[in-house]
């Protein structure tokens, strides 16, 4: 391993100053742009629906979770959507937790995990996100699905046990600029 060493002037370390001629750029008032090298993208706009009421499945097939979807229109074919969504979900004993992510009809995002917590009056967190390059400017919807192991429950905002509200869902988009 080769390791490069950088010599500090120690002439001023007591007084806790280094004299501006040894600093490439003296002062950040100089600093007019960022090097072309670094992309900062911009985002166009920022939408987001939250679902305050708790929603159960008994389907071992995909299912949308009603009321945790969000439109929104790109300005240019060129931009991607960042699409995020958090809450909290229940299961019953036996049950892998099991999300998708679409865009219009489209899967975009599966995941399926097991917590290993044998309690159907649990709560668990969850989050999740893709970034998305749809090359569209139509208006385009995200919405989460669940599906569940067959012959059980799944839930999201409430515990399968002891239904009832217990959080909030969200699902935030953000326009990315390219």
């Amino acid at each position: 391993v080769i390791m490069a060493l950088t010599r500090l002037p120690v002439a001023n370390t007591l007084s806790g100053t280094i004299a501006s001629t040894n600093i490439a750029n003296a002062s950040l008032n100089a600093v007019t742009a960022l090097p072309g090298a670094i992309a900062t993208g911009k985002i166009g706009q920022v939408l987001s629906t939250e679902l305050n009421t708790y929603f159960t499945t008994t389907s071992a097939t995909f299912a949308d979770v009603t009321g945790v979807d969000q439109t929104i229109t790109p300005s240019a074919t060129t931009s991607k959507i960042f699409v995020m969504i958090t809450g909290t979900c229940g299961k019953d004993n036996a049950a892998n937790f099991h999300f998708q992510i679409v865009r219009d009809t489209t899967a975009i995002y599966t995941t399926v995990w097991d917590s290993e917590h044998p309690n159907t009056n649990y709560d668990y967190n969850f989050a999740l996100s893709i970034l998305d390059s749809p090359s569209s400017t139509s208006a385009l919807d995200y919405q989460l699905q669940m599906k569940t192991d067959s012959g059980t429950t799944s839930a999201v905002n409430s515990r399968v046990g002891s239904p009832a509200n217990r959080g909030i869902t969200n699902i935030t988009c953000w326009e990315v600029l390219a």
